[in-house]
């Protein structure tokens, strides 16, 4: 694995293109004229066209320096006009997971295994994804929209330990008081056998 610190990406639009991939993952291919449309708004497409190639030039040298030019890379595809992240079969985004265990969550008509995917969302939420960015548009939306399915994943789980809970105060504890004729009857039933065992 490896991890890129701010420093080490080549500008700020191949590192917004990661991210844009990286939120669309799941959804597959994203058009170029979407990502166009994007990361440079209301500018002349036949001059932001170039300036998409430079940025997915940088990313794919970012993210595989040692790639030979002319080779395919393995974690940026393409279908037609269309851009993609690969992460191959054992690749997985938090984002990815988090949207997964919530849906599961969501269909699940038991309480105690809903319960579970929700709390297995809580734990691939890393907090508000691209807090570092200040930038309006569709990285806000994605940061909002998150922080309010965070929100109502933390309510359902707070009712789900106060439902455990009640559930735990209801079932009452077993006690034998020590003038129970059954304890009595179980102590001279103990007695007997422990008796016969020593005249053996």
């Amino acid at each position: 694995s490896m991890a890129l610190r701010p420093e080490q990406w080549p500008g700020e639009k191949p590192k917004l293109l990661f991210k844009l991939l990286c939120a669309h993952y799941a959804k597959g291919f994203i058009a170029k004229e979407t990502i166009l449309e994007t990361l440079w708004p209301d500018e002349d497409p036949r001059v932001t066209r170039n300036r998409l190639n430079v940025a997915l030039t940088k990313l794919r040298q970012s993210l595989e320096p040692e790639l030979t030019r002319g080779l395919a890379s393995r974690y940026l595809g393409r279908k037609g006009d269309a851009y993609g992240l690969s992460l191959g079969a054992d690749g997985r985004l938090d984002i990815d997971l988090f949207d997964q265990e919530l849906a599961a969550a969501q269909k699940e008509r038991d309480e105690d295994r809903a319960l579970n995917h929700y709390l297995r969302a809580e734990a691939f939420y890393g907090g508000p994804i691209f807090v570092e960015d200040r930038y309006g548009g569709w990285g806000i939306a994605l940061r909002d929209r998150y922080q309010e399915k965070y929100l109502d994943i933390l309510s359902h789980n707070i009712s789900g330990y106060r439902r455990e809970e009640m559930i735990v105060d209801r079932v009452p504890e077993r006690r034998l008081d020590p003038g129970d004729d059954r304890l009595r009857r179980s102590g001279r039933r103990g007695g007997g056998r422990r008796a016969q065992g020593d005249g053996q």
